[in-house]
């Protein structure tokens, strides 16, 4: 039969408290505030956010993010009174977001594409 050992609520309090201070510490971070450090979820509060589209190249504040949570450009959910968003979904939004640079042949294959596009029409109104 195993033995059962009563302990008093403060004293449980302290074990908890040294307990997580230890995992705390082996995960990298002082600070237990950041639990987000510890364990990454894949929800986002929207400072949190701000940060995550600042690590991806995206650079944005809290206010220009608000603004584009009101106009819908930008994936949330609202869970309570809260702003909730997703890692997965602000790194496929940020992908759609970015376009690749084309190089100087191409930009002036394509003007010369809609010059002659434009001298076509023109002339066919002619």
């Amino acid at each position: 039969m195993s033995k059962l050992t009563l302990i008093d609520p403060d004293e449980l309090r302290m074990i908890i408290a040294e307990e997580v201070g230890t995992a705390i510490k082996k995960a990298g971070t002082a600070d237990p505030r950041h639990v987000e450090n510890v364990c990454r979820f894949d929800n986002l509060s929207l400072p949190a956010a701000v940060e995550y589209l600042r690590e991806l190249g995206y650079i944005t504040t809290v206010k220009s993010l608000y603004g584009r949570i009101s106009t819908g450009t930008i994936p949330c959910r609202k869970v309570g009174r809260r702003l909730i968003f997703s890692r997965k979904e602000l790194a496929e939004w940020v992908a759609g977001q970015t376009s690749t640079p084309t190089t100087r042949a191409a930009r002036r294959a394509n003007a010369a594409a809609r010059l002659a596009n434009c001298v076509i029409h023109k002339t066919a109104k002619v």
